[in-house]
């Protein structure tokens, strides 16, 4: 989860940086509960799953009370970070309704201003920028000369969990985890 205070910090450009470096990004904005959990059910054409980019994200929970529609993206950003969680909708028409479990497991980037709902920030590694300073100077990004960077980091990352699915697969070794994380984390 990318975090800022005030506007611009960099949320976007950085999410700009990590569609670079995703197998498959599918940057959005504005998504719907029924949206979201098509797009990762489908992944791509090709089969392969999506890794989200949700830019604006405090403007889906910034109300002061949550609606219906909030309290449902909400649950399924929730549900999302484990394998096998699904949300269960009726499909069809006339006498050819019967429900459809959608697959919600995507990783997911969500950007915003300020704090999101504790439940899905408690999940999550928060990620806080601020604005550049007067005083500092960072290098341009150029999308194309991104991309040519990108490439090689790309290729390792893919390279690296190819190597590494088995275990993946198999989950995190409890043993190995620091004390300081709770259940959830």
């Amino acid at each position: 989860m990318l975090r800022s205070a005030e506007k611009p910090s960099g949320k976007a450009r950085l999410q700009e940086i990590l569609a670079e470096l995703a197998a498959t990004p599918e940057r959005v904005v504005g998504i719907t509960t029924a949206t979201l959990f098509r797009m990762i059910d489908g992944g791509t054409p090709e089969g392969a799953p999506i890794a989200l980019l949700i830019d604006e994200a405090d403007a889906i929970f910034n109300a002061k009370s949550p609606s219906e529609a909030q309290e449902n993206l909400r649950a399924i950003l929730n549900v999302g970070y484990q394998r096998g969680q699904t949300v269960p909708r009726t499909v069809g028409q006339g006498t050819k309704i019967h429900v459809k479990r959608f697959r919600t497991f995507a990783p997911v980037c969500l950007a915003g201003i300020g704090r999101l709902p504790e439940t899905i920030e408690d999940r999550s590694i928060v990620i806080t920028l601020r604005r550049v300073k007067k005083v500092e100077t960072i290098e341009k990004w150029r999308m194309n000369a991104g991309a040519e960077a990108a490439e090689p980091v790309r290729a390792r990352m893919g390279d690296w969990a190819q190597a590494t699915v088995e275990r993946l697969k198999a989950g995190v070794d409890q043993e190995r985890m620091p004390d300081e994380l709770g259940a959830r984390a």
